[in-house]
């Protein structure tokens, strides 16, 4: 399904990516992703939310607060995805499939 993402999307898994081991964690989580599409303050998620009458920065911050509740290993272990992660990339890929993307 990679090769199907767009380069958007492929950044945004690399940040996350960057994110979960930034903070140690040992799995990369739906909330790493969600955190990589709300950072930047121009981007599409941002933009929504503003839409929707809401601040961003309410939201970056109900993210933070779940990121630092999720697990920290210990050592050099290495990031794999979880498997809410999993369910929610292969979601991501039906819907795409669906949508003839």
């Amino acid at each position: 399904m990679n090769e199907k993402l767009t380069e958007k999307s492929r950044a945004a898994i690399t940040e996350a990516q960057g994110q979960a081991l930034d903070r140690h964690n040992p799995t990369l989580e739906p909330e790493h992703l969600l955190a990589a599409l709300a950072k930047p303050a121009d981007g599409l998620l941002a933009t929504l939310i503003r839409s929707l009458g809401r601040e961003p920065s309410a939201l970056q911050a109900r993210i933070e607060s779940s990121l630092a509740r999720l697990p920290v290993g210990h050592g050099d272990e290495e990031l794999r995805a979880s498997s809410r992660f999993a369910r929610l990339m292969r979601e991501a890929g039906r819907v795409m499939e669906a949508r003839g993307d």
